[in-house]
């Protein structure tokens, strides 16, 4: 999606990532948070062995289950849900490469599940006219409002043809599925993995925790959350050391050109239509960006030390205009699950969880070989 088209579809999205609707959101992230903590709470034995890849996308794919298209699910209480096994047939990298090029790149059954789901979803929300803050609600609001024609006029706006159809709502729900389902359970995974490696922070980051709940009695309100400044810290430092994509690319639309800065360097010209990919993983762990910068390190974006950081050296989410439009929506859910399950439990390490872990040359986004096993342990109350 380029140019006018692009900038039309931001403008219809970005209200669902304002303030006010994530504040919404956040009881119904919260609900999916608890959930998790629940079932391991019920559970007769003190310690579980859980993947945490397996234990994040379930409860990725609920958060935007709801969010997103306004269903409900339990991925944790009932693992074997029809809504859980098609988002794991269609999220897996090549189909989600294949998607955002074209819908119709999805085959068979799992395809027609999601769009018979999201049609039905759009068709029950015109019906009965339903008012949820998600993203099938606000692409069904720009659908109607581009379809309004100004009274006592017959003049047609040529220079915007954008047509919002239901092919559009069921992609950007999809891609929306997608793009949370893979980048925030990944976090997930790497922040749960450092704080095996690093207890003292992990200790640390309890008690910051255990503080907001007795400050809000026993009840974790949206506010608490985003205060908690050392949790902020450690899911910045996990996007920093492990982001989920090694790179991103831009399209240079128009002519560029990189004046030499030294007598031995010569201009470097950009033509319009170049690709140019951005290496992140390799600027996060740069030395000369980042010192020392496999040491997984929250003091890095401590109040005193975060203005000190190029602002395009640390791009987990990329950067510019294009910028991931859900970025915050990721690191709220981030927050609110480690907030929960940090309260109630310890993450330890167990037999099968490899430190260092090795990393797959088989993924274009950035995972593990073996995954990231860890244990759950009860606290004692």
């Amino acid at each position: 999606m380029t140019d006018q088209t692009w900038r039309d579809m931001r403008s219809i999205l970005s209200p669902l990532f304002t303030s006010s609707k994530l504040k919404i959101m956040y009881n119904l992230m919260s609900e999916c948070a608890e959930n998790v903590t629940k079932y391991f709470r019920n559970q007769k034995d003190g310690v579980f062995e859980v993947t945490m890849k397996d234990l994040s996308a379930r409860y990725a794919n609920d958060i935007i289950a709801t969010t997103a298209m306004g269903f409900q699910v339990d991925s944790i209480g009932d693992p074997e849900n029809v809504f859980y096994k098609m988002a794991k047939i269609v999220s897996n990298l090549s189909s989600f490469w294949r998607m955002i090029v074209k819908l119709e790149f999805y085959e068979g059954e799992s395809r027609r599940f999601f769009r018979n789901l999201i049609k039905d979803a759009v068709y029950a929300r015109k019906a009965e006219s339903i008012v949820r803050p998600n993203m099938i609600h606000l692409m069904i609001q720009a659908q109607n409002k581009l379809k309004e024609k100004p009274q006592n006029s017959d003049v047609v706006n040529e220079d915007n043809n954008l047509e919002i159809t239901m092919e559009d709502i069921t992609a950007h729900a999809l891609i929306f599925f997608i793009a949370g389902f893979e980048s925030s359970s990944g976090l997930m995974c790497y922040m749960a993995y450092e704080l095996v490696v690093n207890p003292d922070i992990q200790t640390r980051l309890r008690q910051e925790i255990d503080e907001a709940f007795e400050e809000c009695n026993g009840t974790l309100s949206y506010e608490a959350v985003m205060k908690m400044k050392y949790l902020d810290m450690v899911v910045s430092e996990t996007m920093r050391k492990w982001p989920n994509f090694v790179s991103t690319d831009r399209v240079c639309t128009k002519e560029y050109t990189i004046k030499a800065q030294t007598a031995e360097e010569i201009d470097l010209i950009i033509e319009k239509g170049t690709v140019l990919q951005l290496p992140i993983y390799a600027i996060q762990n740069d030395p000369k960006n980042f010192p020392d910068p496999q040491r997984f390190d929250p003091e890095r974006f401590s109040a005193e030390n975060k203005d000190r950081i190029n602002p395009y050296a640390y791009i987990p989410f990329g950067v510019g205009p294009r910028v991931c439009i859900g970025t915050r929506f990721a690191l709220m859910q981030t927050k609110i699950f480690f907030a929960h399950l940090l309260h109630e439990f310890e993450i330890i390490p167990t037999t099968k969880t490899k430190i260092p872990f090795e990393i797959s040359k088989k993924s274009f986004n950035l995972s593990t070989k073996d995954g990231i096993h860890v244990a759950l342990k009860k606290l004692v109350t």
